[in-house]
Order: structure tokens, then sequence, then C-alpha cells
């Protein structure tokens, strides 16, 4: 038997299903049962939804699942129906549902490049030179940067961008010097 990359619990309880011999039962029973133990983890995060379903938590499952034994597997997840396809969706094995593809042609309806308030790049580095002036004091970390580089913490470094967005003046980085040319 090889085994399939995307292989989900509904997949494996159908080999289980159709197993047209012992040895083949068993050896899909195996994979059963692996399958449980790899994904037990991620499962247990979703416990209380198991055991409203099924009325058991999912070690309880596992457990009862081996102790059934390739024979009585499948009437344990024929109890419940669709509890195969609910554990492929906690345990993300599941196939995704549908691929969305669009049919209409694509177009280019607007490029055009952000300096905030400004309409072009000196207009942004003059409107930024100003606002450095006017917010000196205002931000610390703006007054480190220009005074004493060197004495710049990790922590002001990532002040200056929040604090200029939040004083509503214009947000850093959307210069682009593509446009000088």
């Amino acid at each position: 038997m090889v085994k399939e990359i995307q292989l989900t619990f509904a997949k494996v309880l159908e080999h289980l299903a159709k197993a047209p011999n012992a040895a083949e039962r068993q050896s899909a029973f195996d994979q059963l049962v692996a399958m449980l133990q790899r994904k037990r983890r991620r499962l247990q995060r979703e416990d209380e939804k198991i055991k409203t379903i099924c009325g058991q938590t999912i070690l309880d499952f596992i457990a009862s699942v081996r102790d059934a034994g390739s024979k009585g597997a499948l009437p344990l997840f024929k109890k419940t129906p669709g509890f195969a396809i609910v554990l492929d969706d906690f345990a993300g094995t599941s196939l995704p549902s549908s691929i969305l593809i669009s049919e209409h042609p694509d177009a280019l309806e607007l490029k055009e490049r952000g300096y905030g308030k400004s309409k072009r790049p000196d207009d942004y580095l003059e409107s930024f030179g100003r606002w450095l002036k006017e917010n000196l004091n205002l931000i610390p970390a703006l007054l480190v940067v220009t005074k004493r580089p060197r004495d710049l913490t990790r922590a002001q470094l990532k002040e200056i961008p929040s604090s200029a967005e939040s004083m509503g003046s214009f947000r850093l980085g959307e210069f682009s010097w593509r446009d000088w040319f």
C-alpha cells in the first residue's frame, strides 16, 4: 500500500471499509491509529467539541478505537455519522473545499506613488524636514536620533514611525526615489 501525502480520516476509513482481506484491513487500521496518534495534540485543543459530538474525549476515543481492533473501529465511527470529517477539520487534514477562480480579465486601473499629503518627493522631503524641526522636543527619540544617534535604543527607534502616524502628519516609508528621475 502506497502512503498518500494528503491522507484524511475519511479516506482511511474508506480504505478500511473496502479492504478485501484481513491483511489490508489491518494495514488500514494501523494507519488510522497512527494518524489519530499523530494528530492527538491538535485534536486535544478541540476536546470539548469532540466530547459533545461523540460523547468522549479524544484520548478515550483513541483508546476505544485501538481496543476495538480492525473489525470494530468502523462501527465506532458509524455511531457518529460525519465524525471523520469533523476530525479532519479539527486536525487540519481536510482538503480545501474549493478554489476560487476569476473568469474576468484583469485590468490596471491606477498606478501612483504615495507621499502622504505631498505631491512630489521633494515636497515630501521638505514637509519631513519641517515636521522634524517642529516635533523635535515632542518625541524624545527624535532628539536622540538628531543629536546622539549612538545612544538610540531599539524601543526609541520603533517609537518614531508610530508617533509620526499618530500625530497625523504622514506615513514614514512612502517616499519613492524613482519619481525623481
